[in-house]
């Protein structure tokens, strides 16, 4: 082992205890566990992963009219599911930021979504190994989301869920790295999904340069490894000072309310996750290029100012496949987002084969069916902003209503 990872070690066992002890408050752990809060009804599953992992899996139901086809919501890079499903449920504050409630709760219409609030490996509510007795669990990348974690969510969801058909196609809502794993996703299996929402997806990772925020570029500087730690990365951030940094990048203070931010951040956004993840968003930034992690990262890394060699090294390239993508997507920007700025999700919409397809961007001033937009959106914003209920949210739960309905 490395010294740095010999470092990186050390540095984690001081807090792994802590984690260890922490009470986890959001995903219940039993298999098929039923819930019930405030009147709502609701059940944990734990899917089991091709590799071992079992990722917590929770599900709404809602009574009366139900859509055809289920919605998966799915987190970004460093958050867990808190993120998409804000507050305990039965809370106000559930009610008022989650958007797994307003599509369960039937949003601004009458007709309601069966509703999947999913966990990648690694969050809170899915890690089933302890980082300490087994720290080779924890050396996965991005290409594990996609083809392994994604297929058991995906997979469960279609063959458990209400039937409306037999194995009724899903929707998958991604926020951040949860919208650009289901484009990669999709290029190969698109049969699986009956439509796309990504928010604040990037792709193309050549937009952000001049504008780039301190934390990304030394997250460009990240060595590309074979082998992952794993890393209590939000805890990283504290130990460095970077908190104010971090809010900066990722949010629109003025839109969000304190609190609300506050909760995010320690709930949704403290998770265990393997370095080598943060490698494979380094290698997206240095070669603008959504690809899978290269069979040679340092020699990939290592020629990349040199393009016949580079090309040479190049992986399977998600970004210039994205014409294989022909699902119906709706790809929506923050208007302020410094992390995905909204070229960055515009690039997705104009590059995918879909026919049916929709950009909006959340931008002050800005009217969206009808709905008039009072901020600029940061990356953060879209599911926690001070006013999501009334414009963010309407415009998924009618996208969606719209697909499903010519489905039934």
């Amino acid at each position: 082992m490395e010294v740095y990872e010999k470092d990186v070690f050390k540095c984690f066992r001081r807090g792994a205890k802590m984690i260890k002890e922490e009470r986890i408050t959001y995903m219940l752990h039993d298999n098929s566990s039923h819930g019930r809060r405030g009147g709502v009804d609701y059940e944990t599953f734990k899917v089991k992963t091709s590799d071992g992992w079992e990722l917590a899996l929770r599900r709404y139901m809602p009574h009366g009219r139900v859509a055809a086809n289920p919605v998966v919501l799915c987190h970004g890079l460093g958050a867990n599911a808190y993120v998409m499903d804000f507050g305990r449920p039965g809370s106000k504050k559930w009610e008022r930021y989650s958007l797994a409630h307003y599509l369960y709760s039937g949003g601004d219409g009458d007709l309601k979504f069966e509703v999947w609030v999913a966990e990648l490996r690694g969050r809170n509510g899915s890690a089933t190994f302890s980082p300490l007795l087994h720290p080779r669990k924890y050396n996965w990348c991005i290409d594990d989301y996609i083809e392994k974690d994604m297929p058991a969510i995906i997979n469960f969801v279609r063959t458990h869920g209400r039937k409306g058909g037999r194995k009724p196609r899903i929707f998958w809502v991604g926020k951040s790295m949860g919208g650009m794993i289901a484009y990669a996703y999709g290029e190969e299996m698109k049969k699986d999904f009956a439509g796309v929402v990504t928010l604040s997806s990037p792709v193309a990772f050549e937009y952000m340069g001049n504008e780039l925020p301190y934390l990304l570029k030394t997250l460009r500087r990240a060595y590309p490894r074979r082998r992952g730690v794993p890393l209590a990365w939000l805890r990283w951030v504290r130990r460095l000072g970077m908190m104010e940094a971090l809010k900066k990048m990722m949010a629109n203070q003025k839109n969000i309310a304190p609190s609300i931010l506050k909760d995010y951040i320690e709930k949704g956004m403290d998770n265990i996750i393997s370095s080598r993840v943060f490698s494979h968003f380094g290698i997206f930034l240095n070669h603008r290029n959504f690809c899978r992690y290269p069979r040679n990262p340092w020699l990939y890394d290592a020629f990349r100012s040199i393009p016949m060699l580079e090309r040479y090294f190049a992986p399977h390239s998600y970004k210039y496949n994205l014409r294989k993508f022909d699902t119906p997507l709706l790809a929506i920007a923050g208007g302020g987002d410094r992390t995905a700025p909204p070229e960055e999700v515009r690039y997705a919409y104009e590059n995918v084969g879909s026919r049916d397809k929709e950009y909006v961007i959340f931008r002050k001033g800005e009217e969206i069916h009808g709905i008039k937009c009072r901020a600029d959106y940061g990356h953060m914003d879209l599911t926690a902003g001070r006013r999501v209920r009334e414009e963010v949210y309407p415009v998924i739960y009618r996208w969606l209503v719209k697909r499903t309905r010519k489905r039934r």
